[in-house]
């Protein structure tokens, strides 16, 4: 190889390593911006796996055990004491039946017996 050849193959090289330099920047600035969007992503549900209690109980039971807790002022959800964002919060990790082979009791029926319980106990009292 005479010198020419070696000053162009130089070129070439510096050229192709400008280039890439050029990408590896283009990477980097895409790469922080996705570091940025996932540092404040909120997870939607289906990104999220949900982890889930399943108890299996009576109602009766189920509410002598929570009744003493929805009671207290021990308690709040987003700030405030109120039984249905607490009901939807504990539902979110806690599911309820009554036997292994039943359908797990709904939002609905959960809240009719919490607030029918909490009736009760005030009435009593």
């Amino acid at each position: 190889m005479n010198a020419g050849q070696l000053n162009r193959a130089a070129q070439l090289l510096g050229d192709d390593c400008g280039e890439l330099e050029s990408l590896l920047r283009k990477v980097m600035k895409h790469n922080n911006s996705l570091g940025r969007l996932l540092q404040n992503a909120v997870w939607e549900e289906d990104m999220v796996k949900e982890e889930l209690i399943v108890l299996t109980m009576p109602t009766a039971t189920f509410l002598e055990w929570l009744g003493p807790l929805l009671e207290s002022r021990d308690w709040t959800v987003n700030g405030r004491h109120e039984i249905r964002p607490f009901l939807r919060a504990f539902l979110s990790v806690f599911r309820l039946r009554t036997a292994p082979d039943k359908d797990c009791l709904t939002m609905g029926t959960i809240e009719n017996l919490v607030l029918d319980y909490l009736y009760v106990r005030r009435k009593t009292q």
